[in-house]
């Protein structure tokens, strides 16, 4: 990720939820089509430290070392999001079948 990409500190979390293996991670967040629509997808990064200043930083690159991670942190962030939509199509059962 550039760096120009990077939300500040102060800025609101944008993910509902993050799925992590080791140094891989999955930020999940909700869409909203133009006819209002729900759904929720993932983003992944990888995370490593800068010897020089010692800080965290954040990348969307993946190295073939990182594919066994990619592969367990995609299929557990789908996993969810099919759970997460689930749970939308629940809420968005009209009031009298809830009722009955």
């Amino acid at each position: 990720m550039d760096a120009k990409k990077q939300p500040s500190k102060d800025a609101p979390k944008t993910y509902v939820e993050t799925i992590r293996e080791g140094a891989i991670a999955a930020n999940i967040h909700v869409s909203q089509s133009p006819d209002g629509n729900q759904s929720h997808y993932f983003v992944m990064s990888r995370c490593w430290k800068n010897q020089t200043t010692g800080k965290f930083k954040y990348t969307d690159r993946m190295y073939p070392r990182n594919a066994d991670s990619v592969a367990k942190v995609a299929e557990l962030a789908a996993a969810r999001c099919e759970q997460l939509d689930g749970r939308l199509d629940q809420d968005e059962t009209p009031a009298e079948a809830k009722a009955a």
